[in-house]
């Protein structure tokens, strides 16, 4: 359990790392491109999304009897929103209005994308802690009628 947990480690280690070297690649090509900038920040922001969820999703222990586990499932789509969303909020803080002109389109696209973004990322995370306390308490009450089946 111990090396599993360490290998883990790692690999959610190497993912943000990964994540990281992709974000400042694609800030650094926008900024060295004349006017296409906002292509650049579209592929900054799915390319992190996509390594996160990929990444961990490939965790190991993840696969169980040759499919994917529910938990490691849930883990993958919330870390992938929560990636996103910082990525997206760092970028629009970033890319202020005293950007260039492409840079404006970024903030007004922003504008209307940030409380949907916002609000999809509050609805997984409860999601994703609601149904862990789910699973739990239905595990909680299934040992104890099962003990009292018993007695």
């Amino acid at each position: 359990m111990g090396d599993q947990s360490l290998t883990i480690g790692r690999g959610i280690f190497f993912t943000f790392l990964a994540v990281i070297c992709w974000i400042a690649l694609f800030m650094w090509l926008g900024q060295h491109s004349e006017g296409h900038d906002i292509f650049f920040w579209a592929i900054m922001l799915i390319g992190s999304s996509v390594i996160t969820f990929f990444a961990f999703l490939g965790l190991p222990g993840n696969v169980i009897n040759g499919s994917f586990s529910e938990s490691r499932i849930r883990l993958a789509i919330t870390a992938t929103l929560i990636i996103t969303y910082l990525v997206y909020f760092g970028s629009v803080v970033y890319l202020g209005s005293d950007v260039p002109e492409s840079g404006k389109r970024i903030a007004s696209f922003a504008k209307d994308l940030l409380p949907t973004l916002t609000n999809l990322l509050m609805v997984t995370i409860s999601f994703y802690f609601g149904s862990t306390a789910g699973i739990k308490i239905a595990e909680i009450l299934k040992t104890k009628s099962g003990s009292q089946n018993t007695s």
